[in-house]
């Protein structure tokens, strides 16, 4: 049984019950893109030299499952409803491994993570098409650095969108985990300027639309919802009526970090937004400020502002260019050979970029979940376990055998705590710890130093879900949430605040 099965099998059994907060604007659907091109051959410094913030969990490789897992968590704790996983394509020519280093295979990998932690009513995927990689493919099968794509050759449709990306997507993700608009498909596709190195986009792109939907249709029975990047438009104004909605990107040096387009085209009047959380690739001269995360908090302010029906975030995973939200380490401009960042690109404590993402996609959820692993800040007399997750002292382990989880053992005085996490949406609170613990223990929950709920564990052999006794009130704002352990000993998986 996952672990939201045995949660939620727990709370009706003990006659409690509870419910996401609805969201509090006109936006429909909130996603990530995710890019995967770290391996296991390399390091994050050995994908980005110039790297700013270290990940929290490592190793930071595609070729982990606890990669996948952890991607899945980070996108559910955010309150994000879609992963747009960036597919970079096999090779039509059998190179291995092929240009880009994001083999189709891996879809596989995410929805077996969005399946295994039991997200898959809420957390789904849709296809980012980068294009921009179709150049890199064509010009190492032709062994050719200056090789174009030729958009009016209809052989390369087939042989480098349809049969090596769009078929093998939808070959490897399955309509139950697909995230769909007006109950269709969604599918992105990236730049194809004539600056990337196509050739023959005047009159050619619409007829490229209407064949990739056509094959959708005929091979699985579907209508893909197609938002292409506003470069379609730009080189084929005609392909405008052919796509669904349009998306403008966003700017670096200088530029905003976000942008929201309208868009008329094949069905109806749809509106696109895009944010990024910053931006730094030193040696292009590309820079957006953090500004210690209030660009993101403006840039999502302002995309999720008035009427909007979809908003793409890039990129969760961005370690390359320095424009990630994932938990970040304490290190910050680790000893990869690069320059130092300009103030303000380091995040404080590791949930800060998620925090902010909740925060301003949904706020103020009566229903948080937060696992102990995962914890800003911590104080543990336990030294680490040497397992997939982050550094440093915490004893983390597997909660079973498929490994797609992670427990903290904490013993008298040991605590974990959520930093400036925001809270305040209900009027009382009740407090939900899913543990195990042979002997038992006994614990509180602080909120800004302060005790508002004691809870006992009482001994048992496998994961167990327990409320503390009564609620307790907090104030509407930010508060440091900490769970402590004052007697014995347990491996916590999460603890969950359920508002009423």
């Amino acid at each position: 049984m996952s672990r939201l099965l045995l949660l939620s099998a727990y709370l009706t059994a003990t006659c409690v019950f509870f419910a996401q907060a609805t969201r509090s604007n006109a936006l429909a659907s909130t996603g990530f893109t995710l890019g995967y091109a770290v391996q296991e051959s390399g390091t994050v410094c050995s994908v980005n030299q110039d790297l700013i913030q270290t990940p929290l969990f490592a190793p930071y490789n595609r070729d982990n499952m606890g990669f996948w897992y952890n991607a899945a968590e980070e996108t559910a704790f955010a309150n994000v409803a879609f992963i747009a996983l960036n597919y970079r394509g096999d090779s039509p020519c059998g190179i291995v491994p092929p240009p880009g280093g994001e083999p189709t295979s891996y879809a596989s990998n995410l929805v077996s993570a969005i399946n295994q932690r039991g997200y898959q009513s809420f957390l789904k995927v849709a296809l980012f098409d980068d294009t921009g990689s179709y150049i890199w493919h064509i010009r190492a099968c032709q062994n050719n650095t200056q090789a174009t794509f030729d958009l009016g050759n209809q052989t390369l449709w087939e042989t480098y969108f349809w049969d090596t990306r769009w078929l093998k997507f939808f070959q490897l993700v399955p309509d139950a985990n697909r995230v769909k608009i007006q109950g269709r498909p969604l599918v992105f596709l990236w730049n194809i300027s004539h600056l990337q190195g196509f050739t023959n986009l005047q009159g050619h792109l619409t007829g490229l639309i209407e064949f990739l939907r056509n094959k959708c249709m005929t091979t699985f029975g579907f209508n893909p919802f197609i938002v292409v990047d506003w470069t379609w438009i730009n080189e084929d104004p005609a392909v405008g009526a052919a796509v669904d909605g349009v998306d403008q990107w966003f700017a670096t040096s200088p530029g905003a970090n976000w942008s929201k387009y309208t868009h008329q085209g094949a069905s109806g009047t749809f509106t696109t937004g895009v944010v990024n959380p910053g931006f730094w690739n030193p040696r292009l001269n590309q820079f957006t400020d953090r500004a210690n995360g209030s660009a993101l908090r403006n840039g999502l302010a302002n995309a999720l502002s008035g009427n909007g029906d979809l908003l793409l975030m890039e990129n969760l995973t961005d370690v390359e260019e320095n424009a990630g939200y994932y938990r970040g380490a304490i290190l910050c401009n680790p000893s990869c050979g690069g320059p130092t960042p300009p103030a303000g690109q380091c995040w404080p404590y590791a949930n800060l970029y998620l925090n902010i993402v909740r925060e301003e996609v949904n706020p103020f959820q009566k229903f948080v979940q937060l696992q102990a692993e995962a914890a800003d800040t911590y104080q543990v007399q336990s030294t680490s376990s040497g397992i997939f997750r982050r550094d440093g002292t915490l004893n983390i382990s597997y909660t079973d055998a498929t490994h797609s989880n992670w427990a903290v053992t904490l013993k008298a005085p040991d605590w974990l705590q959520y930093n400036s996490f925001q809270l305040g949406a209900s009027s009382s609170y009740l407090l939900t710890i899913v543990y195990t613990s042979s002997s038992g223990a006994s614990g509180q929950l602080l909120v800004d130093g302060v005790p508002v709920s004691s809870f006992s564990l009482p001994a048992t052999g496998r994961f167990t879900a327990v409320n503390a006794p009564g609620r307790f009130v907090v104030a509407s704002g930010n508060h440091d949430i900490r769970l402590q352990i004052l007697s014995g000993a347990a491996n916590i998986d999460f603890w969950q605040l359920n508002g009423f």
